[in-house]
């Protein structure tokens, strides 16, 4: 996955694997059932626009053409986008610690293998997102490293 300002800091661009769109469509499922809460009461919506909002970016999800490697992308308001995906980055990261820790009471299963696997992959993806989307809303931190260094 990869997260990109969209040129203006009001919108982020996620790019993600078509297998981890699921995630994403939960997180903003859950970000859903949750709007009209006390975060939303800094944005200066209601929870009306809020839904309409959260439903427009899953429209977006659900309608998303492949890109080269089977990536989708979609653009939305970072007020909506960043929390979703730090929400779906602490979902997977869950997964995995549930998943590893079935496996080391009593994984031998060759699926249990798998679904290990896929955790890891998954955890890994949304945390690379969730840092690229702290650097995308912040820049880099003082004194890090660049490419240029």
């Amino acid at each position: 996955m990869k997260v990109m300002g969209s040129g203006s800091p009001a919108h982020l661009t996620l790019r993600l694997r078509e297998r981890e769109v699921s995630g994403l469509d939960r997180a903003l499922e859950l970000r859903e059932a949750m709007a009209g809460g006390s975060s939303d009461a800094t944005l200066e919506l209601s929870p009306t626009q809020v839904r309409a909002e959260i439903a427009a970016a899953r429209e977006r999800l659900a309608g998303a053409a492949k890109l080269e490697q089977a990536r989708v992308e979609i653009t939305g308001p970072t007020w909506l986008l960043a929390p979703v995906i730090s929400s779906a980055a602490g979902a997977a990261a869950e997964r995995l610690a549930t998943t590893m820790l079935r496996f080391t009471r009593d994984g031998r299963d060759v699926d249990d293998a798998e679904e290990l696997r896929a955790a890891i992959g998954d955890a890994s993806a949304w945390s690379e997102t969730l840092i690229a989307c702290r650097h995308a809303q912040s820049g880099p931190p003082s004194g890090a490293r660049t490419s240029a260094d």
